[in-house]
């Protein structure tokens, strides 16, 4: 197909370069065309999930995910710590 050739192929002062598919972008394609067969649905969703999830890990890299555990990780033992902690009225 001329689109896919010209969305991998970018001009360099006059020279085509062929762009390589990382390995995540590899598995994002094949979870969408895997959730283009499927019907609507859950399980369609859930594909095309997975392949914005690959998309994103490949782009932000390793180092974003787990700053982005680590960070709901604090979040969680904040919300857990100030659960007991309500304000009451105080006993006359």
């Amino acid at each position: 197909m001329k689109w896919d050739r010209a969305k991998r192929e970018r001009s360099c002062w006059g020279s085509l370069v062929e762009l390589k598919l990382s390995a995540l972008e590899k598995q994002a394609a094949d979870a969408l065309r895997r959730a283009r067969r499927l019907p609507i649905g859950a399980d369609r969703n859930d594909l095309r999930q997975l392949a914005m999830g690959l998309l994103w890990l490949h782009r932000n890299g390793m180092a974003a995910l787990m700053k982005r555990r680590l960070d709901n990780a604090v979040e969680a033992a904040a919300s857990v710590a100030g659960y007991g902690r309500e304000t009451r009225p105080a006993a006359e």
